[in-house]
């Protein structure tokens, strides 16, 4: 798959709600992670295991979802951000 099929099927799955399987078929073994300072599941980790883990630490400590927002990905060579908004009560 090229980087944008990559990032417009993990944008697909992050708005349908599959973080964790999007996690466990797109992301790679060194994947990582970095967040806003002060994040309780921490600023910046690698490994795509650890990063399953933070995701579900994250999604087990949701107790109701408001509302949420992810933005279409911005593509430069192999790479690719977005952002990620959420609305939640833990």
């Amino acid at each position: 798959m090229s980087t944008k099929e990559v990032a417009n099927q993990w944008a697909q799955l992050c708005r349908e709600g599959k973080n964790i399987e999007c996690i466990e078929s797109l992301y790679a073994e060194n994947v990582s992670s970095k967040e806003m300072p002060g994040v309780p599941y921490g600023e910046s980790i690698t490994g795509k295991q650890s990063v399953l883990e933070k995701s579900k630490q994250w999604l087990d400590n949701v107790v109701e979802f408001h509302s949420g927002e992810i933005s279409d990905p911005v593509i430069a060579d192999n790479h690719f951000v977005s952002k990620m908004s959420f609305e939640v009560t833990f």
